[in-house]
């Protein structure tokens, strides 16, 4: 009888937090670019700015382990 190769998903913590990390960084920095804009009466505002930055971080995010060269495959 074949055994079941289903495994449970596993969370990298060390990958979890960078992301965490890198989009608190995005809202920050994009909160401080948009209340600049608001301030001086620009064209976009504080939640533009914050969303714009906010989403550019995520799409990085996903697209980081894309880029990343395959793993050598190895039997355990």
């Amino acid at each position: 009888m074949r055994r079941s190769t289903w495994k449970p998903f596993r969370i990298n913590l060390y990958s979890l937090l960078a992301t965490i990390v890198s989009l608190a960084a995005a809202f920050v920095l994009g909160e401080l670019v948009g209340f600049e804009r608001q301030y001086r009466q620009g064209t976009a505002g504080l939640r533009a700015n914050v969303l714009v930055a906010v989403v550019a971080a995520r799409f990085v995010a996903l697209v980081k382990p894309a880029t990343r060269p395959p793993r050598a495959h190895t039997r355990r």
